[in-house]
């Protein structure tokens, strides 16, 4: 989709075998995925990473991703 003039690639899943992990797959299909987007003229990827120890902000942000927003929530029965 384009949004404010970005035309960008969403990646809603990329998952690795946690019994496989650290073998450098996902690195390898995050370069082919960011390879084929760029010849097709995106600008950006994107992509939503969960916040909790163990998720996958830190393999991302090896790979040069950056915060471009913050989702915050608040569960209701918490009031």
């Amino acid at each position: 989709p384009c949004i404010l003039g970005r035309k960008e690639l969403y990646i809603d899943d990329l998952c690795v075998d946690e019994n496989i992990r650290g073998k450098q797959i996902g690195s390898r299909l995050y370069h082919y995925v960011a390879a084929w987007a760029k010849e097709r003229g995106f600008d950006y990827i994107t992509l939503r990473v969960w916040d909790f120890p163990g998720s996958a902000e830190g393999f991302y942000r090896n790979l040069g991703m950056k915060s471009r927003y913050l989702c915050m929530e608040q569960k209701l029965e918490d009031l």
